[in-house]
C-alpha cells in the first residue's frame, strides 16, 4: 500500500472517476440540446399570430370576464358543462345579462352530463336555466368544460378536464370556430333532457345504449330502476333474436332503415 489506498480500491477509484467524467460529458451535451430546444421554442413563439390575445384568468375573475363577453358577443352562448353550478358567480352574471338583453335576444345552449341529473340540486339548477330559455341536452360524459360566446371568444379550462387549473380566454378566430364545431357535433349526438316525458321509452333506451350510456345512466334518464333497464334490454334482445347489446343496436338500426320497427 504505497499510496495509502487500500489494496484493490485503486481500480475502483479510477473507474468511478471515468464514470463521473462520462456523466459530465453527457450533461454538457444535454445542456446543448436544451439550449437548441429553447431557441426553437422562441422561434415558434415569434411566429404566433399578432391578432391572438389569449389570457389566463383565475377562477375569481371568470364572472367579470363573462359579463364583458356577454355584453358584446353574438347572441348565442354555448355551454359545455362538466360540473353543475361550478361557477355560481358566473351563473348569476349570465342571469342578469339575460334580464338586461331579454331572453328573446340571447340564445343559450348547454350540454350536461347524464350523471348530473341524479341529484335534486342539479335538477333544480337545470330546471332554472330551462326556465330562462336555455336549450339543453345530455351526454353520457362531459370530459371538460368551456363556454363559446358567439364567434367572439371561448372561456375554457386552462388544462383539459382539470377544474383546478384555472381558465383561459381564447379569441383566435380559428380556435373559436374549432370549439364551436366540437360543441355542435356533441349537440347533434346528445339527448334531450326529460326522457320520461318522451314517447317510445324502449326506443330511447336503445339510443342510450348505442351511444355508450351505462345502465345506471339510462335509469336516471328514463326515471326507472337499473333492474328495470336490464329486464327491458333482455326483453328487447329476445324480441330481435340477438345475443348481445351490440347486435341489438344493429338490428334496431336495420329495422329503422326499412321502416319495420317492432
Amino acid at each position: 500500500m504505497e499510496s495509502g489506498v487500500p489494496s484493490g480500491l485503486g481500480g475502483a477509484v479510477e473507474r468511478l472517476a471515468a464514470e463521473l467524467a462520462r456523466q459530465e460529458a453527457g450533461l454538457a451535451a444535454l445542456q446543448t440540446e436544451l439550449g437548441a430546444a429553447r431557441s426553437a421554442l422562441a422561434e415558434v413563439a415569434a411566429w404566433r399570430p399578432a391578432s391572438r390575445s389569449d389570457a389566463i384568468v383565475g377562477t375569481d375573475a371568470v364572472a367579470q370576464i363573462v359579463a364583458r363577453l356577454i355584453r358584446h358577443c353574438d347572441p348565442m352562448i354555448r355551454s359545455m358543462v362538466r360540473t353543475i353550478n361550478a361557477q355560481p358567480e358566473a351563473d348569476a352574471v349570465v342571469s342578469q345579462m339575460i334580464a338586461e338583453r331579454g331572453r328573446n335576444h340571447l340564445g343559450l345552449k348547454a350540454i350536461y352530463p347524464i350523471p348530473a341529473i341524479g341529484t335534486e340540486r342539479a335538477r333544480t339548477h337545470i330546471q332554472r336555466w330551462e326556465d330562462l330559455g336555455e336549450q339543453q341536452r345530455l351526454l353520457p360524459e362531459v370530459r371538460s368544460e368551456f363556454w363559446v360566446f358567439g364567434s367572439d371568444a371561448v372561456v375554457s379550462l386552462l388544462s383539459w378536464a382539470q377544474p383546478e387549473s384555472g381558465y383561459i380566454v381564447i379569441r383566435d378566430p380559428l380556435d373559436v370556430a374549432a370549439f364551436t364545431a366540437v360543441f355542435d357535433l356533441s349537440w347533434d349526438r346528445a339527448l334531450p333532457v326529460g326522457g320520461r316525458e318522451l314517447s317510445g321509452e324502449d326506443s330511447h333506451l336503445i339510443d342510450l345504449l348505442m351511444i355508450g350510456v351505462k345502465d345506471e345512466g339510462i335509469a336516471r334518464y328514463l326515471g326507472i330502476g337499473v333492474r328495470t333497464v336490464r329486464r327491458r334490454v333482455a326483453a328487447l334482445m329476445d324480441l330481435y333474436n340477438v345475443e348481445s347489446r351490440f347486435q341489438l343496436g344493429a338490428a334496431v338500426t336495420r329495422s329503422r332503415e326499412t321502416g319495420k320497427v317492432r
